[in-house]
Parts: C-alpha cells; structure tokens; sequence
C-alpha cells in the first residue's frame, strides 16, 4: 500500500488560493516546491500530502517564484537535513519546520520578512542561523520562532525585529558567536540577546544607534565588548546589567571620556582606547612610542616616527569588522566572491597568528587583521577590481564588483 502511494503520485498541487499555481515533486529524497505564489496553509487535521512520506525527506528546495512557505509544511520531516529557500519567500508561516530534528543550519534569504510562531521550535540541532544582508527588516516571534532549538552561531546581515514587549531573546540562550554586519545592522532590539552565557565578546558596528532593554542581560561571560561608534549609542541602564567587573569596553580613544560619563555604558568599569585589544598592534605602537622617544635630538627622524604613529592610531581607529559565523569544518569558504560589500570567511581552520590581508593588483596591502577563525571584510569602500586574499599561507583571488 505504501509504495504504491508513493510510486502513484509524487506531484501534488498546493497553490493558495488557486491549488494549480504551486506544485510539489517529491523524487527520492528531494521535495522540490516550484510555481508562483503561496503554498497553502495546513492546521489542525489538516496535513501536507506528502506527510506520508516525511521520514523519506531529506532535501526541501523552495524554488524561485513561491513566496510563502505555508503553516506546518514540513511538521516532523525528522530526517530533513538540508533546505534552499528561494529569492521570492517573504513569509514562513507558524510551524513550518517544526521539529526537523535534523536540520543543523539554515540560511534566511533577505526576502524573508516574517517567521511565523514555532517555524522552528525543536529543531533540537539547529546551530547555524544565517540571515542574509538587506535593507529588508526581520520580524519574527521570539522565543518561540526558535524554541528548543541549539542556535550557537548567528549572523546578522540585516536588522531583526519584534512586535511583542516581553519578547525574550531572539534566537533563544545558546548563542556563542555573533556577526553583526556593519551598514546593515542599525538597531538591536530589546532582549534580543538576553540569558546568552556562552557569549564572550561582541562587536558593535558604528551603523547601530539603537539597543534596547535587556539586550545583553545576563550574559555573564562577556569579557570584551568593541563598540565602533564614535558617538555613545543609546542604551538603557540594564542593557548590560549583569556583565561582569572582568569585561572590558573599548572604543575609540577619543570617545572615552562621552562612553564614562554615558547612561548605561558608564556602569562599564574597564573601558580602554579601541587599538589596545589587538596585542601585535597595542606592541608595534609601543615600540613606536618608545623609539620616538629616543630621537629627541634627530628632528627628521622624530617627525618620521610620529607620522608613522599617528597613521597607525588613524588606521586602528577607523578598522575593524563584526565577526563571521564559525562552521568547524577543515576547509576555508569564502563568499559572495565576486562581492559587492561583505567578503565572508568562514569554516578557517586558523593557526595561532595567521593575518587575514588584502592586496590590490599594485602589490599594496589594503586590509589586514589577526585570524581568529572567522572573519567578515567590509568591501564597500573598496574600488572595483581584483584583489589577493591571504591567509596564513594560503591564496585567493578576490573581485570586488
């Protein structure tokens, strides 16, 4: 009887509100939805027509052209593993992965508006969220959108909001690694990050310029926070209640007298200039400092040095971008290469002290900064052309469109 079912219909009509628009094809373990539109809902005793074969599933690809992924879709597809979701998808309704139990990571195009209540509740191994870049905001209904869930690595290529005033952390407590992409993220909402322990140090682009209540509550293990902005964003008194005497904030040098006498940021007891958290450049700048010293006599040479080392506080204090999510695998990828603004690099199985540099067809190094296993190089400002990537010693070919 089942194989027969399974062998008599693999194509199924659920277009809404006309059934024809949107067509399913299940072929081995693929499940290909194509056509225009939205896929209809299912709820209640409703169910998928293909929820039959759901263990069988372990591909689901959301072609072109559909632009909504309808209520409790793919509802206990518990051997799902891998889904593409198309350009045109604007919603993905309540439910619609609920309990994927093996779906390990998912990319979020920016087309995508809304996720709908438990989309993903117990996807017990979702670890990897990536929310692609865009001027789109996200809304979604936190905690639940994400509920028991294992989400560990965010990247943010975009702002996320919420409606709900007590929403709870976005993507649940689990969060170790965070990207915020600069330029693209300008707020971060309240409570958004709230309960996270496992979060160690952010970095906050200058483009944000709001964060809301609570947004790093609790999240007791922050050793080091680097804010960008040279002007105090706009945070409450317990946007870090809770973070420790042993976290440090660094920002721009000239900024920390405003970031002492600041609401909220004040209550920060360490807070030191921003170049002083990377150790080569905090040794190569005192070195510097300490030759100037020794040339009083040499007025030449004591205006070289000085030059030299206003040109590295200018560098440092204008570098610097968000961390990339972190994939351990043994292979570096790195994407969207051509690039029109980020340059991801992640899966890095780094050495201690590998450089992450840049070079323009001219041999001149136009960006460099320590490894740390994962890395995004904001390439807006950059000309278009060619550049050589290099990392460690390892080679690519980048082009900058």
């Amino acid at each position: 009887m089942f194989s027969a079912n399974l062998n008599a219909q693999t194509t199924w009509n659920i277009g809404s509100p006309v059934l024809s628009t949107v067509t399913a094809t299940f072929h081995n373990d693929t499940l290909t939805i194509t056509g225009t539109g939205d896929m209809r809902n299912w709820a209640g005793e409703n169910i998928p027509p293909w929820y039959i074969v759901r263990t069988l599933i372990k591909v689901v690809i959301i072609s072109d052209g559909i632009t909504s992924i309808g209520s409790a879709a793919f509802y206990n597809c518990t051997q799902l593993t891998t889904v593409n979701i198309g350009s045109d998808v604007t919603a993905i309704e309540n439910l619609a992965f609920y309990n994927c139990s093996r779906l390990a990571s998912i990319t979020i195009p920016n087309s995508v508006v809304t996720i709908g209540v438990y989309a993903f509740q117990n996807c017990t191994v979702l670890k990897n969220l990536v929310i692609d870049g865009g001027e789109n905001t996200l809304y979604l209904d936190p905690p639940s959108s994400f509920a028991g869930c294992s989400v560990d690595t965010v990247y943010m290529g975009r702002n996320v909001q919420t409606g709900s005033i007590n929403s709870g952390p976005l993507f649940g407590t689990g969060v170790k690694h965070l990207t915020m992409v600069n330029n693209r993220v300008t707020s971060i909402p309240r409570h958004a990050f709230q309960g996270n322990i496992g979060l160690t140090e952010i970095t906050i682009p200058n483009s944000v310029t709001f964060i809301g209540e609570s947004a790093f509550q609790g999240c007791s293990n922050l050793t080091t926070i680097i804010s960008h902005s040279s002007i105090p964003t706009f945070i409450w008194w317990n946007t870090f209640l809770g973070v420790t005497d042993s976290c440090c904030l660094y920002v721009p040098e000239v900024s920390i007298d405003n970031y002492r006498s600041s609401n909220g940021w004040g209550n920060i007891l360490c807070i030191k200039p921003l170049w002083t958290n990377d150790p080569m450049l905090l040794d190569s700048i005192l070195a510097l400092r300490n030759h100037i010293a020794t040339l009083q006599d040499d007025t030449a040479k004591l205006r070289d040095s000085i030059a030299k080392l206003w040109k590295m506080l200018d560098d440092c204090e204008n570098s610097g971008t968000p961390n990339a999510i972190i994939i351990p695998q043994s292979h570096i990828q790195i994407f969207p290469n051509p690039t029109n603004y980020e340059l991801r690099i992640i899966n890095y199985d780094f050495q201690q002290g590998d450089m992450v540099e840049l070079f323009d067809m001219n041999g001149r190094r136009v960006y460099s900064t320590r490894a740390n296993g994962n890395t995004t190089i904001d390439m807006s400002a950059f000309q278009s052309g060619n550049y050589i990537l290099r990392i460690g010693n390892r080679v690519a070919k980048i082009v900058k469109q």
